[in-house]
């Protein structure tokens, strides 16, 4: 056996200290810049919330001079947010049940049973495609289904456009767990 050595005069040496510091530095400034830039508009938001009108539009960029929840009251009253809420709760629970109760049975079945390349490449094309792509062929089918304003129609269009990205996930998921596990289970 053979074996194949350097000369002594060519050490390969780690990278200088220095430069992995500077560096290290610069990523951590540059993500410092980076979430405050994303996190002023949510920190001027959330204090705008607390001022009044005349203090919103007097100066912008100053701190509530009282505290006023008066603009919390006005939009749950006033901008029936408490329909919405309910409204946002009952679409999205039982979106959450038929995705959460056919995507890991759907995945299973690619992934272990009959593992069939061209249904998994149609549930990746579901991906693939941008919602906005098929906003008005489905407005048009659930308008000659006669669904339109009902909340079935959102739970079933959530339902349709969520269950690919689920199966695609999950197949890589399952795909990963030895067979022999799944065996002794």
């Amino acid at each position: 056996m053979t074996s194949i050595s350097l000369p002594s005069d060519t050490a390969i040496l780690p990278p200088s200290r220095a430069n992995t510091d500077i560096a290290t530095i610069a990523l951590y400034i540059f993500l410092s810049a980076y979430c405050f830039v994303n996190l002023l508009p949510l920190v001027w938001m959330t204090l705008s919330a607390f001022k009044t009108n005349e203090e919103i539009f007097g100066s912008i960029l100053s701190l509530p001079n009282s505290w006023s929840f008066q603009n919390f009251e006005q939009a749950w009253y006033t901008g029936d947010m408490s329909v919405y809420m309910i409204n946002s709760v009952l679409v999205t629970v039982p979106t959450l049940v038929v995705v959460l109760t056919l995507g890991p049975m759907a995945a299973y079945i690619l992934a272990r049973v009959s593992p069939n390349k061209i249904l998994y490449s149609y549930f990746v094309l579901g991906i693939i495609v941008p919602v906005h792509v098929i906003l008005i062929p489905t407005f048009m089918l659930i308008k000659f289904i006669g669904l339109t304003n009902s909340l079935f129609a959102l739970i079933l269009l959530y339902s349709a456009t969520s269950l690919p990205l689920a199966i695609f996930i999950l197949v890589g998921f399952m795909r990963s767990i030895p067979r022999e596990l799944e065996e002794a289970a």
